[in-house]
């Protein structure tokens, strides 16, 4: 059977219902319901307007603890620090349109009659969707439909193709395209480097140039009002203050078979796997980059 003719319904029947923000909402009360729900992004739901699309974490902090630094690049921001959030009161639907993940095409709520293969290209550009079920709304997310790939198609082809051959059909990102942090430098030079270049991570590297940890905008969650100076500190030091331990990183070489950076993704339930050569890290394996390869090659 080919699954890209399976309906979204398949998938997100047995999801459960999502939390949801209403645009007057405010920071601070996004902020305390994401933590209260362990999750990174809301959908955000007018009476009036209907879905007018998704808030994250990371774009909230943005607003809430980022913008200085974010606008200016003030050296003496940074030094000084901050000790409160910037503009608390601000509202959900201020900070709407200057989300990363948010596109006019995509502020809607697909039919669960929708295909998976009419659905991997959207989930390929965002992390999530919105699918309309029974009346009422479920989230699609670019890890659910990756696992069902893995569940239900490992007969494909493409699964045992090496990941540098389809990293050269599909030009994903290498060499001196990736941008990276280095593990002296404070945690929130890290996240303006994501917002200035429009990534969701950079891997964080080491005098020799190896690979020791990730910094994602998800990792904007661990940030509250009475540890906001913690941003500037190094951000190795964020990272372990924030978790407890600094998390290892996933990589992968660039003769790993497409399956098995699928099974690393799930297994270690991260959405990139970095590319290593030599010890250096020369490229990134998303699960937008394995939705694109599994639309497109599926078409030929």
């Amino acid at each position: 059977m080919d699954i890209r003719a399976v309906p979204a319904s398949e998938i997100v029947k047995s999801k459960r219902f999502i939390v949801t923000a209403p645009p007057g909402m405010s920071l601070a009360m996004a902020v305390t319901c994401m933590r209260e729900n362990q999750i990174c992004s809301m959908p955000v739901l007018s009476q009036s307007d209907g879905f007018l699309g998704f808030v994250g974490i990371f774009d909230i902090m943005t607003h809430l603890a980022f913008w200085s630094y974010f606008k200016d690049s003030d050296a003496n921001w940074v030094a000084r620090g901050s000790s409160t959030f910037s503009n608390p009161g601000l509202k959900v639907a201020d900070v709407l349109k200057l989300s990363l993940e948010n596109r006019p095409e995509d502020w809607q709520a697909w039919s669960s009659e929708e295909t998976l293969g009419s659905l991997a290209s959207r989930l390929s550009c965002v992390h999530r969707i919105l699918v309309a079920l029974d009346d009422k709304a479920k989230l699609l997310t670019q890890t659910d439909l990756v696992k069902f790939i893995a569940e239900h198609d490992q007969e494909n082809v493409i699964m045992k193709e090496p990941i540098s051959a389809m990293a050269t059909k599909y030009s994903w990102r290498l060499k001196e395209e990736i941008v990276k942090l280095n593990s002296d430098r404070p945690a929130i030079e890290g996240f303006r480097i994501m917002y200035m270049n429009k990534v969701t991570a950079v891997p964080v590297i080491d005098s020799n140039q190896r690979l020791v940890t990730t910094l994602s905008s998800s990792d904007a969650r661990i940030i509250t009002e009475e540890n906001l100076s913690t941003i500037t500190l190094p951000v190795i030091e964020f990272l372990n203050r924030g978790y407890g331990a600094l998390r290892q990183p996933v990589t992968a070489r660039m003769n790993c078979s497409v399956g098995e950076v699928i099974n690393k993704l799930l297994a270690s339930k991260i959405h990139r796997v970095w590319l290593e050569e030599d010890d250096k890290v020369v490229g990134v394996v998303s699960m937008s980059d394995i939705l694109q390869l599994w639309a497109s090659e599926k078409a030929d």
